[in-house]
């Protein structure tokens, strides 16, 4: 099924899309592709959990599916507990009408983080080994990060600022400044 990307947040790693049914569906991306409002996605989007999702310019990216068949009010329910992000419906009646949001945003954005993690963990696998999805961490918004193996290191993103921390054997289990999402975009390209 194709779906339409209707809202994204720069301080959840969740976005929004709806089918040609108007019913919505929560999804992360893990790359290589980071959709934007008004992107299409083609594949099995009404099965849970990860997902290769095809998008309108034919690159393929790697999705969580977290939910899906949702009305708006169960999207604004679940979209709450996930981002503590409230949902309105906008000024058009069409289901294709991005949703607004009553939260403040960042510069960065949780999927930005994504890319930094996922360069790490592809450049430096020695150093990085990550063992589950990105999370917010201990329930705050403004901070970012992924489980990783024992052994290896963790990166700490701070999503309103940009500054990455990282902690683990290679800097002593000190946390120590990796400098800013910006000042890695050379390397990166996120």
């Amino acid at each position: 099924m194709t779906v339409k990307v209707v809202y994204t947040a720069s301080t959840c790693q969740y976005f929004v899309a709806v089918d040609r049914f108007g019913t919505y569906a929560t999804m992360e991306s893990y790359g290589p592709v980071y959709p934007s409002v008004g992107d299409t996605l083609t594949g099995n989007t009404e099965l849970y959990g990860f997902q290769d999702l095809i998008t309108q310019t034919g690159r393929t990216g790697r999705f969580w599916i977290n939910e899906y068949w949702l009305s708006f009010t169960s999207l604004q329910n679940s979209y709450k507990g996930l981002c503590n992000i409230t949902l309105t419906q906008g000024t058009s009646t069409t289901t294709t009408t991005p949703p607004t949001t009553t939260s403040s945003t960042s510069t960065y954005s949780y999927a930005r983080a994504d890319c930094i993690m996922n360069w790490a963990a592809a450049a430096l696998p020695s150093y990085f080994k990550w063992t589950g999805p990105s999370a917010i961490y201990n329930g705050q918004a403004q901070y970012y990060s992924r489980p990783y193996a024992s052994g290896y290191n963790l990166l700490f993103f701070d999503v309103v600022s940009g500054y990455i921390v990282v902690i683990g054997p290679m800097t002593g289990n000190t946390a120590l400044s990796a400098g800013t999402m910006e000042s890695l975009k050379p390397y990166t390209g996120c």
